[in-house]
C-alpha cells in the first residue's frame, strides 16, 4: 500500500477556516500522516507559532501542481475550484471539502457533488445541504471539536472581580454590530465588578475603533484591548476569564463557543445554529432567543434585539450563583463530543484503507 500523505488545502489567516485546517493537520500528524498545508493567498504570520513558517504558498518553490503531486488525500477548508477537484479526482486522489455552510453559495452544488466527501461540522449543516442539494452528496460527519484540553475553573479567576471576554476578532467583527461597545460600556457603568477585555481584529471600521477608544479612556483599569493572537495565546485568552460574550449574529464552524467551554469558561450567546447544537441553556451558557432570517441555504442569522442582549447579560453578571451554575457545568457534553469527533475521523481513514 503506498504510503498516504494529506495536503490540506486554506487560505492563511486568522480566521475559524485556518484554525479548523491547523486542527486536521494535527490530527492526521497524530496518526502518523505525513501532512501539508497550502494557501493560495498571501498567508498572515502570527496564526499558530507552530505553522506559521511551515505552510506552502504559490509563491514558494512548491506551487500547487507540484504539491498536489505529492498527496493521495486533499481537504479543502475554503471552497475549492471545480478545476482542482476535478484534476485531482483524474490522478485517483480523495478529495475533502470541510464546509464552513456560510460560505456556500449555489454555484457550489457541483463541486459538493464531485468531492469524495463533504465533511460537516455539524447536524443542521448536513441536514441544510441535503433539503437544498439532494441525497446524492456523500458526507462524513465529524462532531466539531477543537482539541484543546478540557478544563473546569472552580471559582472566579481573579475574585472579586468578573473578568469578561468579547472576542471580535477574525470574522467576529462582521458577524457582530458596534452596538455590543455601547452594550460593554452601560454594563460597567451598572456593575462595578466588572472587567472587559475586547480583541480586536482587521476588520473594525473607523467609528467603531473610535468607539473602542473612547471606552477605553473612560475605562482605563476595567477595559483591556488585545490584538487577534495564535492559537496557544487563545487558549489562555479563554482560560483567563469567567464568561465569554459571543455576540455573532451567524456561524459557520462555531469555534469561538467550543474553544471557551474548553478553557472552563462559560458563554452568553444567540440561540441558533450551530452553537445551539452544544451550549445548553442554563447548562454551560446563557442563550439569549430573538427571530432569525435564513439564507438561501437555511443558515440562519439572527434579527437581534440588543437590549435583549444587553439585558440578559446584565442579569448574568449580577447573579453569583447563576454563573457559578453555569462555570460548574461548563464542560457538559464536551468530552462525548470530543469521542464522536474521533470516531468520525477514525472511520473516514478505515473508509477508505
Amino acid at each position: 500500500m503506498a504510503e498516504r500523505r494529506f495536503g490540506i488545502c486554506t487560505r492563511y489567516v486568522q480566521h475559524e477556516v485556518t484554525h479548523a485546517a491547523i486542527h486536521f493537520a494535527e490530527s492526521a500528524l497524530n496518526f502518523g500522516i505525513p501532512t501539508t498545508l497550502y494557501s493560495a493567498d498571501p498567508i498572515e504570520q502570527n496564526v499558530s507559532s507552530l505553522w506559521d513558517h511551515k505552510v506552502i504558498t504559490s509563491k514558494s518553490k512548491e506551487n500547487y501542481v507540484e504539491w498536489i503531486f505529492e498527496a493521495t488525500h486533499i481537504l479543502w477548508t475554503t471552497p475549492p475550484a471545480i478545476s482542482e477537484v476535478k484534476w485531482a479526482k483524474s490522478r485517483g486522489v480523495k478529495t475533502w471539502w470541510f464546509v464552513a455552510w456560510d460560505e456556500l453559495l449555489p454555484r457550489h452544488q457541483e463541486i459538493a457533488q464531485k468531492v469524495s466527501r463533504i465533511i460537516s461540522p455539524y447536524d443542521c449543516v448536513t441536514r441544510a445541504i441535503q433539503q437544498t442539494w439532494g441525497n446524492k452528496i456523500r458526507f462524513a460527519e465529524l462532531a466539531w471539536d477543537t482539541g484543546l484540553p478540557i478544563t473546569i475553573k472552580q471559582d472566579l479567576v481573579d475574585p472579586p472581580w468578573i473578568n469578561v471576554l468579547f472576542p471580535l476578532m477574525d470574522s467576529q467583527a462582521k458577524r457582530s454590530d458596534q452596538r455590543i461597545i455601547n452594550i460593554i460600556a452601560n454594563i460597567l457603568k451598572g456593575n462595578d465588578k466588572v472587567k472587559a477585555t475586547v480583541v480586536t481584529g482587521t476588520n473594525w471600521n473607523l467609528a467603531a475603533k473610535d468607539l473602542l477608544k473612547w471606552l477605553k479612556k473612560t475605562y482605563p483599569d476595567r477595559v483591556t484591548l488585545i490584538n487577534a493572537s495564535t492559537n496557544l495565546k487563545r487558549c489562555k485568552m479563554y482560560a483567563s476569564h469567567d464568561l465569554t460574550v459571543w455576540s455573532s449574529k451567524y456561524e459557520g464552524i462555531g469555534t469561538v463557543g467550543i474553544d471557551s467551554l474548553c478553557m472552563g469558561t462559560p458563554v452568553l450567546a444567540w440561540d441558533t445554529s450551530p452553537q445551539n447544537e452544544y451550549l445548553y441553556d442554563g447548562k454551560n451558557s446563557v442563550l439569549v432567543h430573538a427571530p432569525v432570517k435564513d439564507n438561501w441555504l437555511g443558515v440562519p442569522e439572527i434579527v437581534p434585539s440588543w437590549q435583549n442582549f444587553e439585558d440578559a447579560l446584565s442579569r448574568l453578571l449580577q447573579s453569583e450563583d447563576q454563573l457559578a451554575k453555569i462555570r460548574k457545568f461548563s464542560s457538559y457534553g464536551l468530552d462525548k463530543r470530543r469521542v464522536d469527533f474521533h470516531k468520525g475521523w477514525n472511520a473516514l481513514w478505515d473508509e477508505l484503507f
